[in-house]
């Protein structure tokens, strides 16, 4: 093959290749910050999990979260603050059961991070009656 050939072979076959720009979307983060598996919380009671959502492309404001208990997702309102923060008010059953925070960007990219926590049992609950009183009659 001759130069011109060789040149030409070269211009085109550099002319078919796809160097087009390419972006790249890094995936977010999703941490529960408040509690560690196999933590304990009391039964009966209203516990608020803490967790930190972040981008490196992305502003906290433009993440979203989603929380899970179990399977099922709970705290659809939740959103991330300025610092990266998310929490979520859960109501405690009497059994184990585990937490889900997932974060997901604009660009659809997602981390989830999930703890088990363990459940303790309170006392029973005692009650007083005030009224009516022990000596009257009553119909």
């Amino acid at each position: 093959m001759n130069r011109f050939a060789w040149f030409t072979l070269a211009f085109v076959s550099a002319g078919c290749s796809d160097f087009g720009v390419q972006t790249f979307n890094a995936i977010p983060v999703a941490d529960i910050t408040s509690h560690e598996t196999d933590d304990t919380v009391l039964a009966g009671y209203t516990v608020t999990i803490r967790g930190s959502a972040s981008d490196p492309d992305d502003q906290s404001d433009e993440l979203g979260v989603r929380w899970f208990l179990d399977d099922e997702k709970v705290c659809s309102g939740a959103d991330v603050d300025d610092e990266g923060v998310t929490t979520c008010a859960l109501q405690v059953g009497g059994s184990p059961f585990e937490v889900t925070l997932e974060v997901f960007d604009p660009d659809g990219a997602s981390d989830a991070k999930s703890i088990a926590l363990l459940v303790t049992p309170t006392e029973a609950p005692e009650a007083t009656i005030l009224s009516p009183i022990a000596e009257g009659l009553y119909y």
